[in-house]
């Protein structure tokens, strides 16, 4: 099945344009073909988008040198073989440098089809690179759309140069300015609370050796001196030899849940406090009571003794003792010292 096939064809003498023709049919091609022989009509047929384009190297009006700078500065990547009578070693290897795919002798034109092939799929593969980096920056960028709508910030540190990148939402979360950060481990161990720094160098050195998820929450320190809460969770990367070579994570701003978990034990707390002075209240109530019963009996039995005995003065003064430290105990400042 023959192979469809755009050509350009930039040659001045027709029976070569005739020879390059019926060699790209041989190979297989059917050929569209445009063939221009100066600057300007070599302009106008590149708005036709031609898969490849053959140009001699040198001509009257035209030169191959001249073509592939126009190409350049169009911003076109086409393939370009240069297809000349006669070319030397330093000629070819220049243009090779400007940009040329490949160059052929004419009278050698049987590599024309197998040479066009390679450019061919020279191009598809670049096209192809093209197009992979245009998806991974577009997945970068809704990554990090998605990651600051979240209120995320990611990190990576390179363990190898000792250098960490911050995405945007990180920097800001640390209260610091994008152009203020500038990579160094010393700028985040700044940042932090000095009280939290132990506790993560501890959580890091942990999950390098045992290759588990670095996993902490932490205080951090602004430049006006805000205080955030920050959580953060990250792995270590290793290479082939089981060496840490990076580390990389996520960040979130956790300080309204941590003001709101503390604001919880706080009533937690009040509550449990005033459950115990309930207890206590009431204990003392029941206590209070039960005193004030053996009050009465007291006070009772003070009052019958005297009724029994009421003309022996020591009896008597005894008695007074008894009801005088029943009212010290009762202690309510009643004037008959007698419980209500």
């Amino acid at each position: 099945m023959s192979k469809a096939l755009r050509a350009l064809i930039v040659e001045d003498r027709p029976d070569d344009v005739d020879l390059m023709l019926h060699e790209l049919q041989r190979s297989g091609y059917d050929v569209e073909r445009w063939a221009v022989d100066s600057k300007s009509a070599y302009v106008a047929a590149l708005d036709h988008e031609p898969d490849v384009i053959l140009c001699d190297y040198s001509m009257v009006r035209f030169d191959a040198p001249q073509a592939l700078q126009l190409l350049r500065e169009k911003g076109c990547d086409i393939p370009l073989i240069v297809v000349t009578g006669s070319i030397s070693e330093e000629v070819a290897v220049e243009c090779m440098k400007q940009g040329a795919a490949d160059y052929i002798i004419k009278d050698r034109l049987t590599r024309l089809g197998p040479a066009v092939g390679l450019a061919l799929k020279a191009k598809a593969s670049r096209d192809a690179q093209r197009h992979a980096e245009v998806a991974l920056r577009a997945s970068e960028e809704r990554f990090e759309r998605a990651v600051t709508a979240a209120h995320v910030g990611t990190w990576d540190w390179d363990l190898r140069t000792d250098r960490i990148v911050w995405s945007d939402e990180h920097v800001r979360m640390f209260g610091l300015r994008v152009e203020d950060f500038d990579g160094r481990p010393e700028t985040f161990t700044r940042c932090v609370h000095a009280e939290d720094h132990a506790r993560i160098n501890e959580a890091v050195a942990r999950a390098r050796k045992d290759r588990t998820l670095y996993d902490q929450e932490f205080r951090v320190r602004w430049p006006d001196g805000t205080e955030r809460w920050i959580h953060s969770t990250g792995r270590f990367m290793y290479d082939e030899t089981g060496q840490a070579v990076r580390m990389a994570g996520v960040v979130q701003d956790v300080t309204e849940r941590k003001r709101a978990e503390e604001a919880v034990h706080q009533k937690e707390a009040q509550l449990r406090q005033a459950q115990k002075m309930e207890v206590v209240g009431a204990l003392a109530s029941g206590i209070a009571h039960d005193i004030n019963n053996l009050l009465t009996v007291i006070y009772g039995s003070v009052e019958a003794a005297r009724l029994i005995s009421p003309s022996a003065p020591e009896f008597a003064e005894s008695l007074d003792h008894v009801e005088e430290a029943a009212q010290q105990a009762a202690g309510d400042g009643r004037a008959d010292g007698r419980p209500g």
